[in-house]
């Protein structure tokens, strides 16, 4: 018979033994493993930069946009001066689509185009390979604009069924026709709310009356609370990426969305210059509700006081051009995961943003025995499927402090790293810094 004081020494040395060896294991190299990502596309999430550089710029500064990892450039010239890029006939204008060609990408351009082109050149444009899409109009705010958008629309689609009509949906608060302390009832009533809030409302009026292919919107959610003196999140950002995940989803049209590059002051929100975790909670939140484009707003100095982008007023590589190209690097690489994934759920843990849903780890893939995130605010859990690939996407979304992830899995459970690699997923402890993202995988 064992005595006290022995079972006390045989506990205390198997817990020592046991933190040693979780130690240990987070302290080996992780294994890669044989599995592999089914797509091999070698596609890519698409990356736009909102009030890009001129297509006229020197041909250095297409390949310094093109360097930082966006595939597209939303062409100042091209949507706001369209008169005078046509002055000199269509040849200069095919020359500035041919000098984004030349660094592999592409411009949105103004639906306007179609009044300077021929037919012969209409049919040169469509086939050109620096033509992405349309440029119409951004924030609409009224449904009664509608009816004028969808004839445009479908005047470009007449034209040009391939390439996609661009329209940019505000965030639903300031939208006009939504009072705005009643935006979205049933955030302060509840599921009890009756009809769909006048968010819901606006979105799916504008889906169902305006025939574009995208939905896309702009919610801008970091915040420098000057009182606090510590960034926060806008308690709204969470709510509007569900909504327009879910209406996307059930349009069957693909989700376009934002993060903020750019410092400025917007109403009484000062929004800081972003740092690395800023642009990490953003584009991977973004992804895990179904993105399919990451805008960056912007990506050019605008001549206006105290606003900061990556970009100089002359052109020059800030640093947040230097940490967008180290997320976009991790965009490209993840893109088998996100490119045409299909989201089945997303919830959240910690403190629940308003509007959304906790984490029922009872819906958990029978892939994970456990799954323990403590520590910070919580984090955004997503589910995604492609193919026969299957995803648990988890993002830290407090933007202040770490969390702590620890899954124990079956043997078939993997870890897709931000480099892309797969690894054996084992059950070590992994700290998550604010908006960082965890990826586990299996098939």
């Amino acid at each position: 018979m064992i005595h006290i004081k022995q079972a006390k020494a045989i506990l205390a040395a198997f817990l020592i033994s046991c933190c040693c060896s979780l130690e240990a294991k987070e302290n080996l190299p992780e294994q890669p493993s044989t599995d592999r990502l089914s797509d091999t596309s070698g596609r890519q999430i698409d990356i736009l930069g909102w009030w890009g550089i001129r297509a006229d710029s020197p041909a250095a500064v297409h390949r310094d946009m093109a360097a930082a990892g966006f595939t597209v450039n939303m062409a100042v010239d091209l949507i706001k001066d369209l008169q005078a890029v046509f002055v000199d006939g269509t040849e200069h204008f095919f020359g500035l689509l041919d000098a984004t060609a030349a660094v592999n990408m592409k411009v949105l351009i103004s639906d306007g185009v179609f009044d300077y082109l021929s037919e012969a050149d209409i049919d040169r444009l469509k086939s050109h390979p620096a033509l992405f899409g349309y440029y119409l109009l951004d924030e609409p705010r009224y449904q009664s604009e509608f009816p004028n958008l969808t004839a445009r629309v479908n005047r470009v689609q007449a034209i040009d069924r391939v390439h996609p009509s661009y329209i940019n949906l505000a965030p639903c608060l300031y939208c006009a026709d939504a009072v705005p302390d009643k935006w979205a009832p049933e955030l302060s009533c509840g599921p009890a709310f009756p009809e769909p809030s006048p968010c819901v409302q606006f979105v799916q009026s504008f889906i169902r009356d305006v025939p574009v292919q995208i939905l896309s919107f702009d919610m801008y959610p970091i915040w420098q609370n000057t009182v606090a003196k510590k960034r926060e999140l806008q308690v709204r950002w969470y709510y509007t990426l569900e909504v327009m995940s879910s209406e996307a989803r059930k349009a069957g049209k693909p989700l376009w969305a934002f993060a903020l590059s750019t410092a400025h002051k917007n109403f009484e929100f000062p929004y800081p210059l972003p740092v690395r975790n800023d642009i990490r909670l953003q584009v991977y939140s973004d992804l895990a509700y179904g993105a399919q484009c990451i805008q960056y707003f912007t990506y050019s100095h605008i001549a206006s006081d105290g606003w900061q982008a990556p970009t100089g007023p002359n052109g020059e590589k800030l640093n947040t051009w230097h940490i967008l190209k180290e997320v976009n690097g991790e965009i490209k690489a993840l893109s088998p995961v996100f490119l045409n994934a299909t989201v089945e759920w997303t919830a959240h843990t910690g403190e629940i943003p308003a509007g959304c849903t906790a984490l029922d780890k009872s819906k958990l893939p029978p892939a994970f025995r456990s799954l323990n995130i403590t520590g910070g605010k919580g984090a955004l859990v997503s589910l995604m499927k492609k193919g026969e690939d299957n995803f648990l996407v988890i993002v830290n979304h407090d933007i202040n402090e770490d969390i702590n992830v620890q899954a124990v899995g079956s043997s078939a459970l993997r870890r897709v790293k931000k480099d892309g690699t797969v690894v054996i997923a084992d059950n070590r402890i992994h700290a998550v810094t604010p908006g960082d993202i965890l990826i586990y995988f299996w098939k």
